[in-house]
């Protein structure tokens, strides 16, 4: 169903729950509510998982540095759901990952202390991943073979769980559109509707087109994350401070190969660097620094990854680290229980309020608990309109698969494809791989443009920076900064257009923007970008947006491999340019002269 259709929809009869805020605890609550057969709507002002829910470590963890600070109760939770998603819920988002502890001089921690600390991990997980413990170095290097050895008192390993962190609430919203929601993204919550004191819906802003639509509501759950004051204050404009924000920044890259297990540095004041084997790629991070800022607004800076590399350096080699290998980095803001004086030592748990008009607004927890938090707050809310609640045992999600299994599907289906791009599609759509290159059918030429188009977004992930993507049932049609061109000069038609991105990326496209970062690392806008892609290979004739000077980059796709062009052309607004052969033009707006 088209965004257009979603968003008329929202005017429709009256939900049963509104839920505002698409992230991994909207989705779950969206998912849940769902499920108990509720009439739910979602809407986020920017896309799914756009935010907090995508700028995580990506891990699905007990969280040993929680067991430290004491919260046993906590870690023994997340360990259940880790194992409940890679059994269940997720099996092809989320996979076993051993974890490398080396303990050196300098460590905060005593060898002692980490081996006592993951055998107690590992008690609380009842032993079900294997025994943690003590490691031979030599061991530990052929993990991890940059691994600084010299001087270490010794290394421990540990077990978690590693995921795609956006992909679960993707899925949970396809979960939730397939038994009949309404989801819109780019569609804020500007005011609520209140009748008596109470909250009855809210009124809504298209960011896209423009207008606003009014949502009635029996039940209202606040799921925004970073603003979740924000929308509890359109409540009650007195709403005091709930949350405190942390920023957390990552580094991404190029490297990670050899490794089979992640590494986990401990830091002075109680924090930990992970070093992350990651979609063919070495994912380090995080900081922890109290934030005050604009969510929005948040940027891994200089400074950030100067603190990233130099805090990895205490455990890999520095030819692993060299700043030229630095492929992106990401920062998002965590959000913690108002109260305490340190972000590092604050407690992950779960802020729930219920407001004076009955607005349930909750934020903060962990993305490993994810879908309890999610359960627990449907259960709240059709609680209080007498509805049936929501169950609370785990179901799978849509594509809930062994990736094994389906590659081995996709082989069979489709022995053209190369093995890494059936890895790529079975741990990212998981059983509904297949459905994503039916619209292909026999057309080998799509095929083959699969193979080369996913090959190229791996060897260059500067062009697989947080893309999201839906299922059709809740995709959208007018994504402004994105736009597919014919040989003939012509913009497809909408049917063209997701039939196209399907066949030659093999995945569905979403109502979102894909989002990309400045030269400082900024997040830009979706006016700020523009991607032009020619399958037929003829001539096509094109200007210049006006969102200002363009840095252009081009990728030819004629070639028996996909070739990049280095982005060192810039162009003023207006200018006329020329795309020829099978290629991709890619236009980011710079700032100044754009060196």
């Amino acid at each position: 169903m088209l965004r257009d259709e979603q968003l008329e929809r929202l005017s429709g009869a009256p939900f049963d729950v509104l839920v505002i805020g698409a992230g991994a605890v909207g989705a779950a609550t969206a998912w849940y509510a769902s499920l108990a057969g509720a009439r739910v709507a979602v809407v986020d002002r920017g896309d799914v998982a756009g935010a907090t829910s995508s700028a995580s470590s990506k891990l699905m963890h007990g969280g040993l540095r929680y067991l430290a600070m004491g919260d046993v109760g906590l870690v023994r939770e997340a360990h259940h759901e880790r194992r409940i998603h890679a059994r269940t819920v997720a099996p092809n988002l989320v996979r076993p990952l051993d974890f490398v502890v080396p303990v050196g001089p300098d460590s905060p921690t005593r060898l002692w202390q980490v081996r006592a600390g993951v055998f107690l991990y590992g008690a609380l997980a009842r032993f079900a991943d294997g025994r943690n413990g003590r490691i031979p170095l030599a061991a530990a290097r052929r993990r991890v073979p940059p691994l600084l050895t010299d001087g270490l008192r010794g290394t421990v390993l540990y077990h978690d769980h590693q995921t795609h962190d956006a992909r679960l609430a993707i899925a949970a919203l396809t979960a939730a559109a397939d038994a009949g929601a309404v989801v819109a993204t780019h569609a804020e919550v500007v005011s609520l509707r209140m009748r008596g004191g109470a909250v009855t819906g809210a009124e809504v802003e298209d960011r896209l087109r423009g207008g606003s639509r009014t949502v009635e509501a029996r039940a209202v759950v606040n799921a925004a994350g970073p603003w979740v004051d924000a929308v509890r204050r359109l409540e009650d404009p007195a709403a005091g401070t709930s949350v405190l924000l942390s920023k957390g920044a990552h580094a991404v890259l190029a490297g990670g190969d050899g490794w089979t297990a992640a590494v986990t540095t401990p830091l002075p004041g109680g924090r930990v660097s992970f070093a992350i084997p990651w979609e063919g790629m070495l994912l380090l991070g995080t900081t922890d620094e109290p934030y005050d800022g604009d969510p929005a607004a948040v940027a891994a800076t200089d400074a950030d990854l100067a603190q990233i590399l130099a805090e990895a350096g205490r455990s890999l080699a520095p030819e692993v680290l060299e700043p030229s290998l630095v492929r992106s980095r990401f920062a998002g803001v965590r959000v913690l229980p108002a109260g305490g004086s340190s972000t590092i030592r604050a407690r992950r748990e779960t802020v729930v309020t219920r407001g004076p008009g009955g607005m349930v607004s909750v934020a903060g927890g962990k993305l490993t608990t994810w879908r309890l938090i999610g359960a627990r707050i449907a259960r709240l809310a059709l609680g209080s309109i007498d509805r049936t609640p929501a169950p609370r045992r785990p179901v799978a999600l849509p594509g809930a698969g062994q990736p094994d299994a389906i590659e081995r599907s996709l082989a069979a289906t489709h022995p053209e494809l190369p093995p890494d791009v059936r890895a790529h599609l079975a741990r990212h759509y998981g059983t509904r791989s297949a459905d994503l290159l039916a619209p292909a059918g026999d057309d080998r030429h799509l095929l083959e443009f699969t193979r080369r188009v996913a090959r190229l977004r791996r060897e260059h992930p500067t062009f697989r920076r947080r893309k999201f993507f839906r299922g059709r049932e809740i995709r959208g049609s007018d994504v402004k900064d994105l736009a597919w061109i014919r040989a003939d000069g012509q913009e497809m038609t909408d049917q063209e257009w997701n039939a196209g991105f399907v066949r030659c990326f093999g995945m569905a496209l979403g109502g979102g923007a894909m989002e990309e970062w400045n030269d400082r690392g900024e997040q830009i806008t979706d006016d700020d970008f523009l991607l032009l892609f020619n399958a037929d290979g003829g001539a096509i004739d094109f200007t210049v947006p006006a969102f200002g000077r363009a840095r252009e980059w081009r990728v030819v796709l004629d070639t028996n491999e996909p070739e990049l062009v280095e982005g060192d052309r810039h162009h003023p607004p207006g200018e006329s340019l020329r795309m020829e052969g099978r290629s991709m033009v890619i236009l980011q707006a710079v700032q100044g002269n754009g060196r």
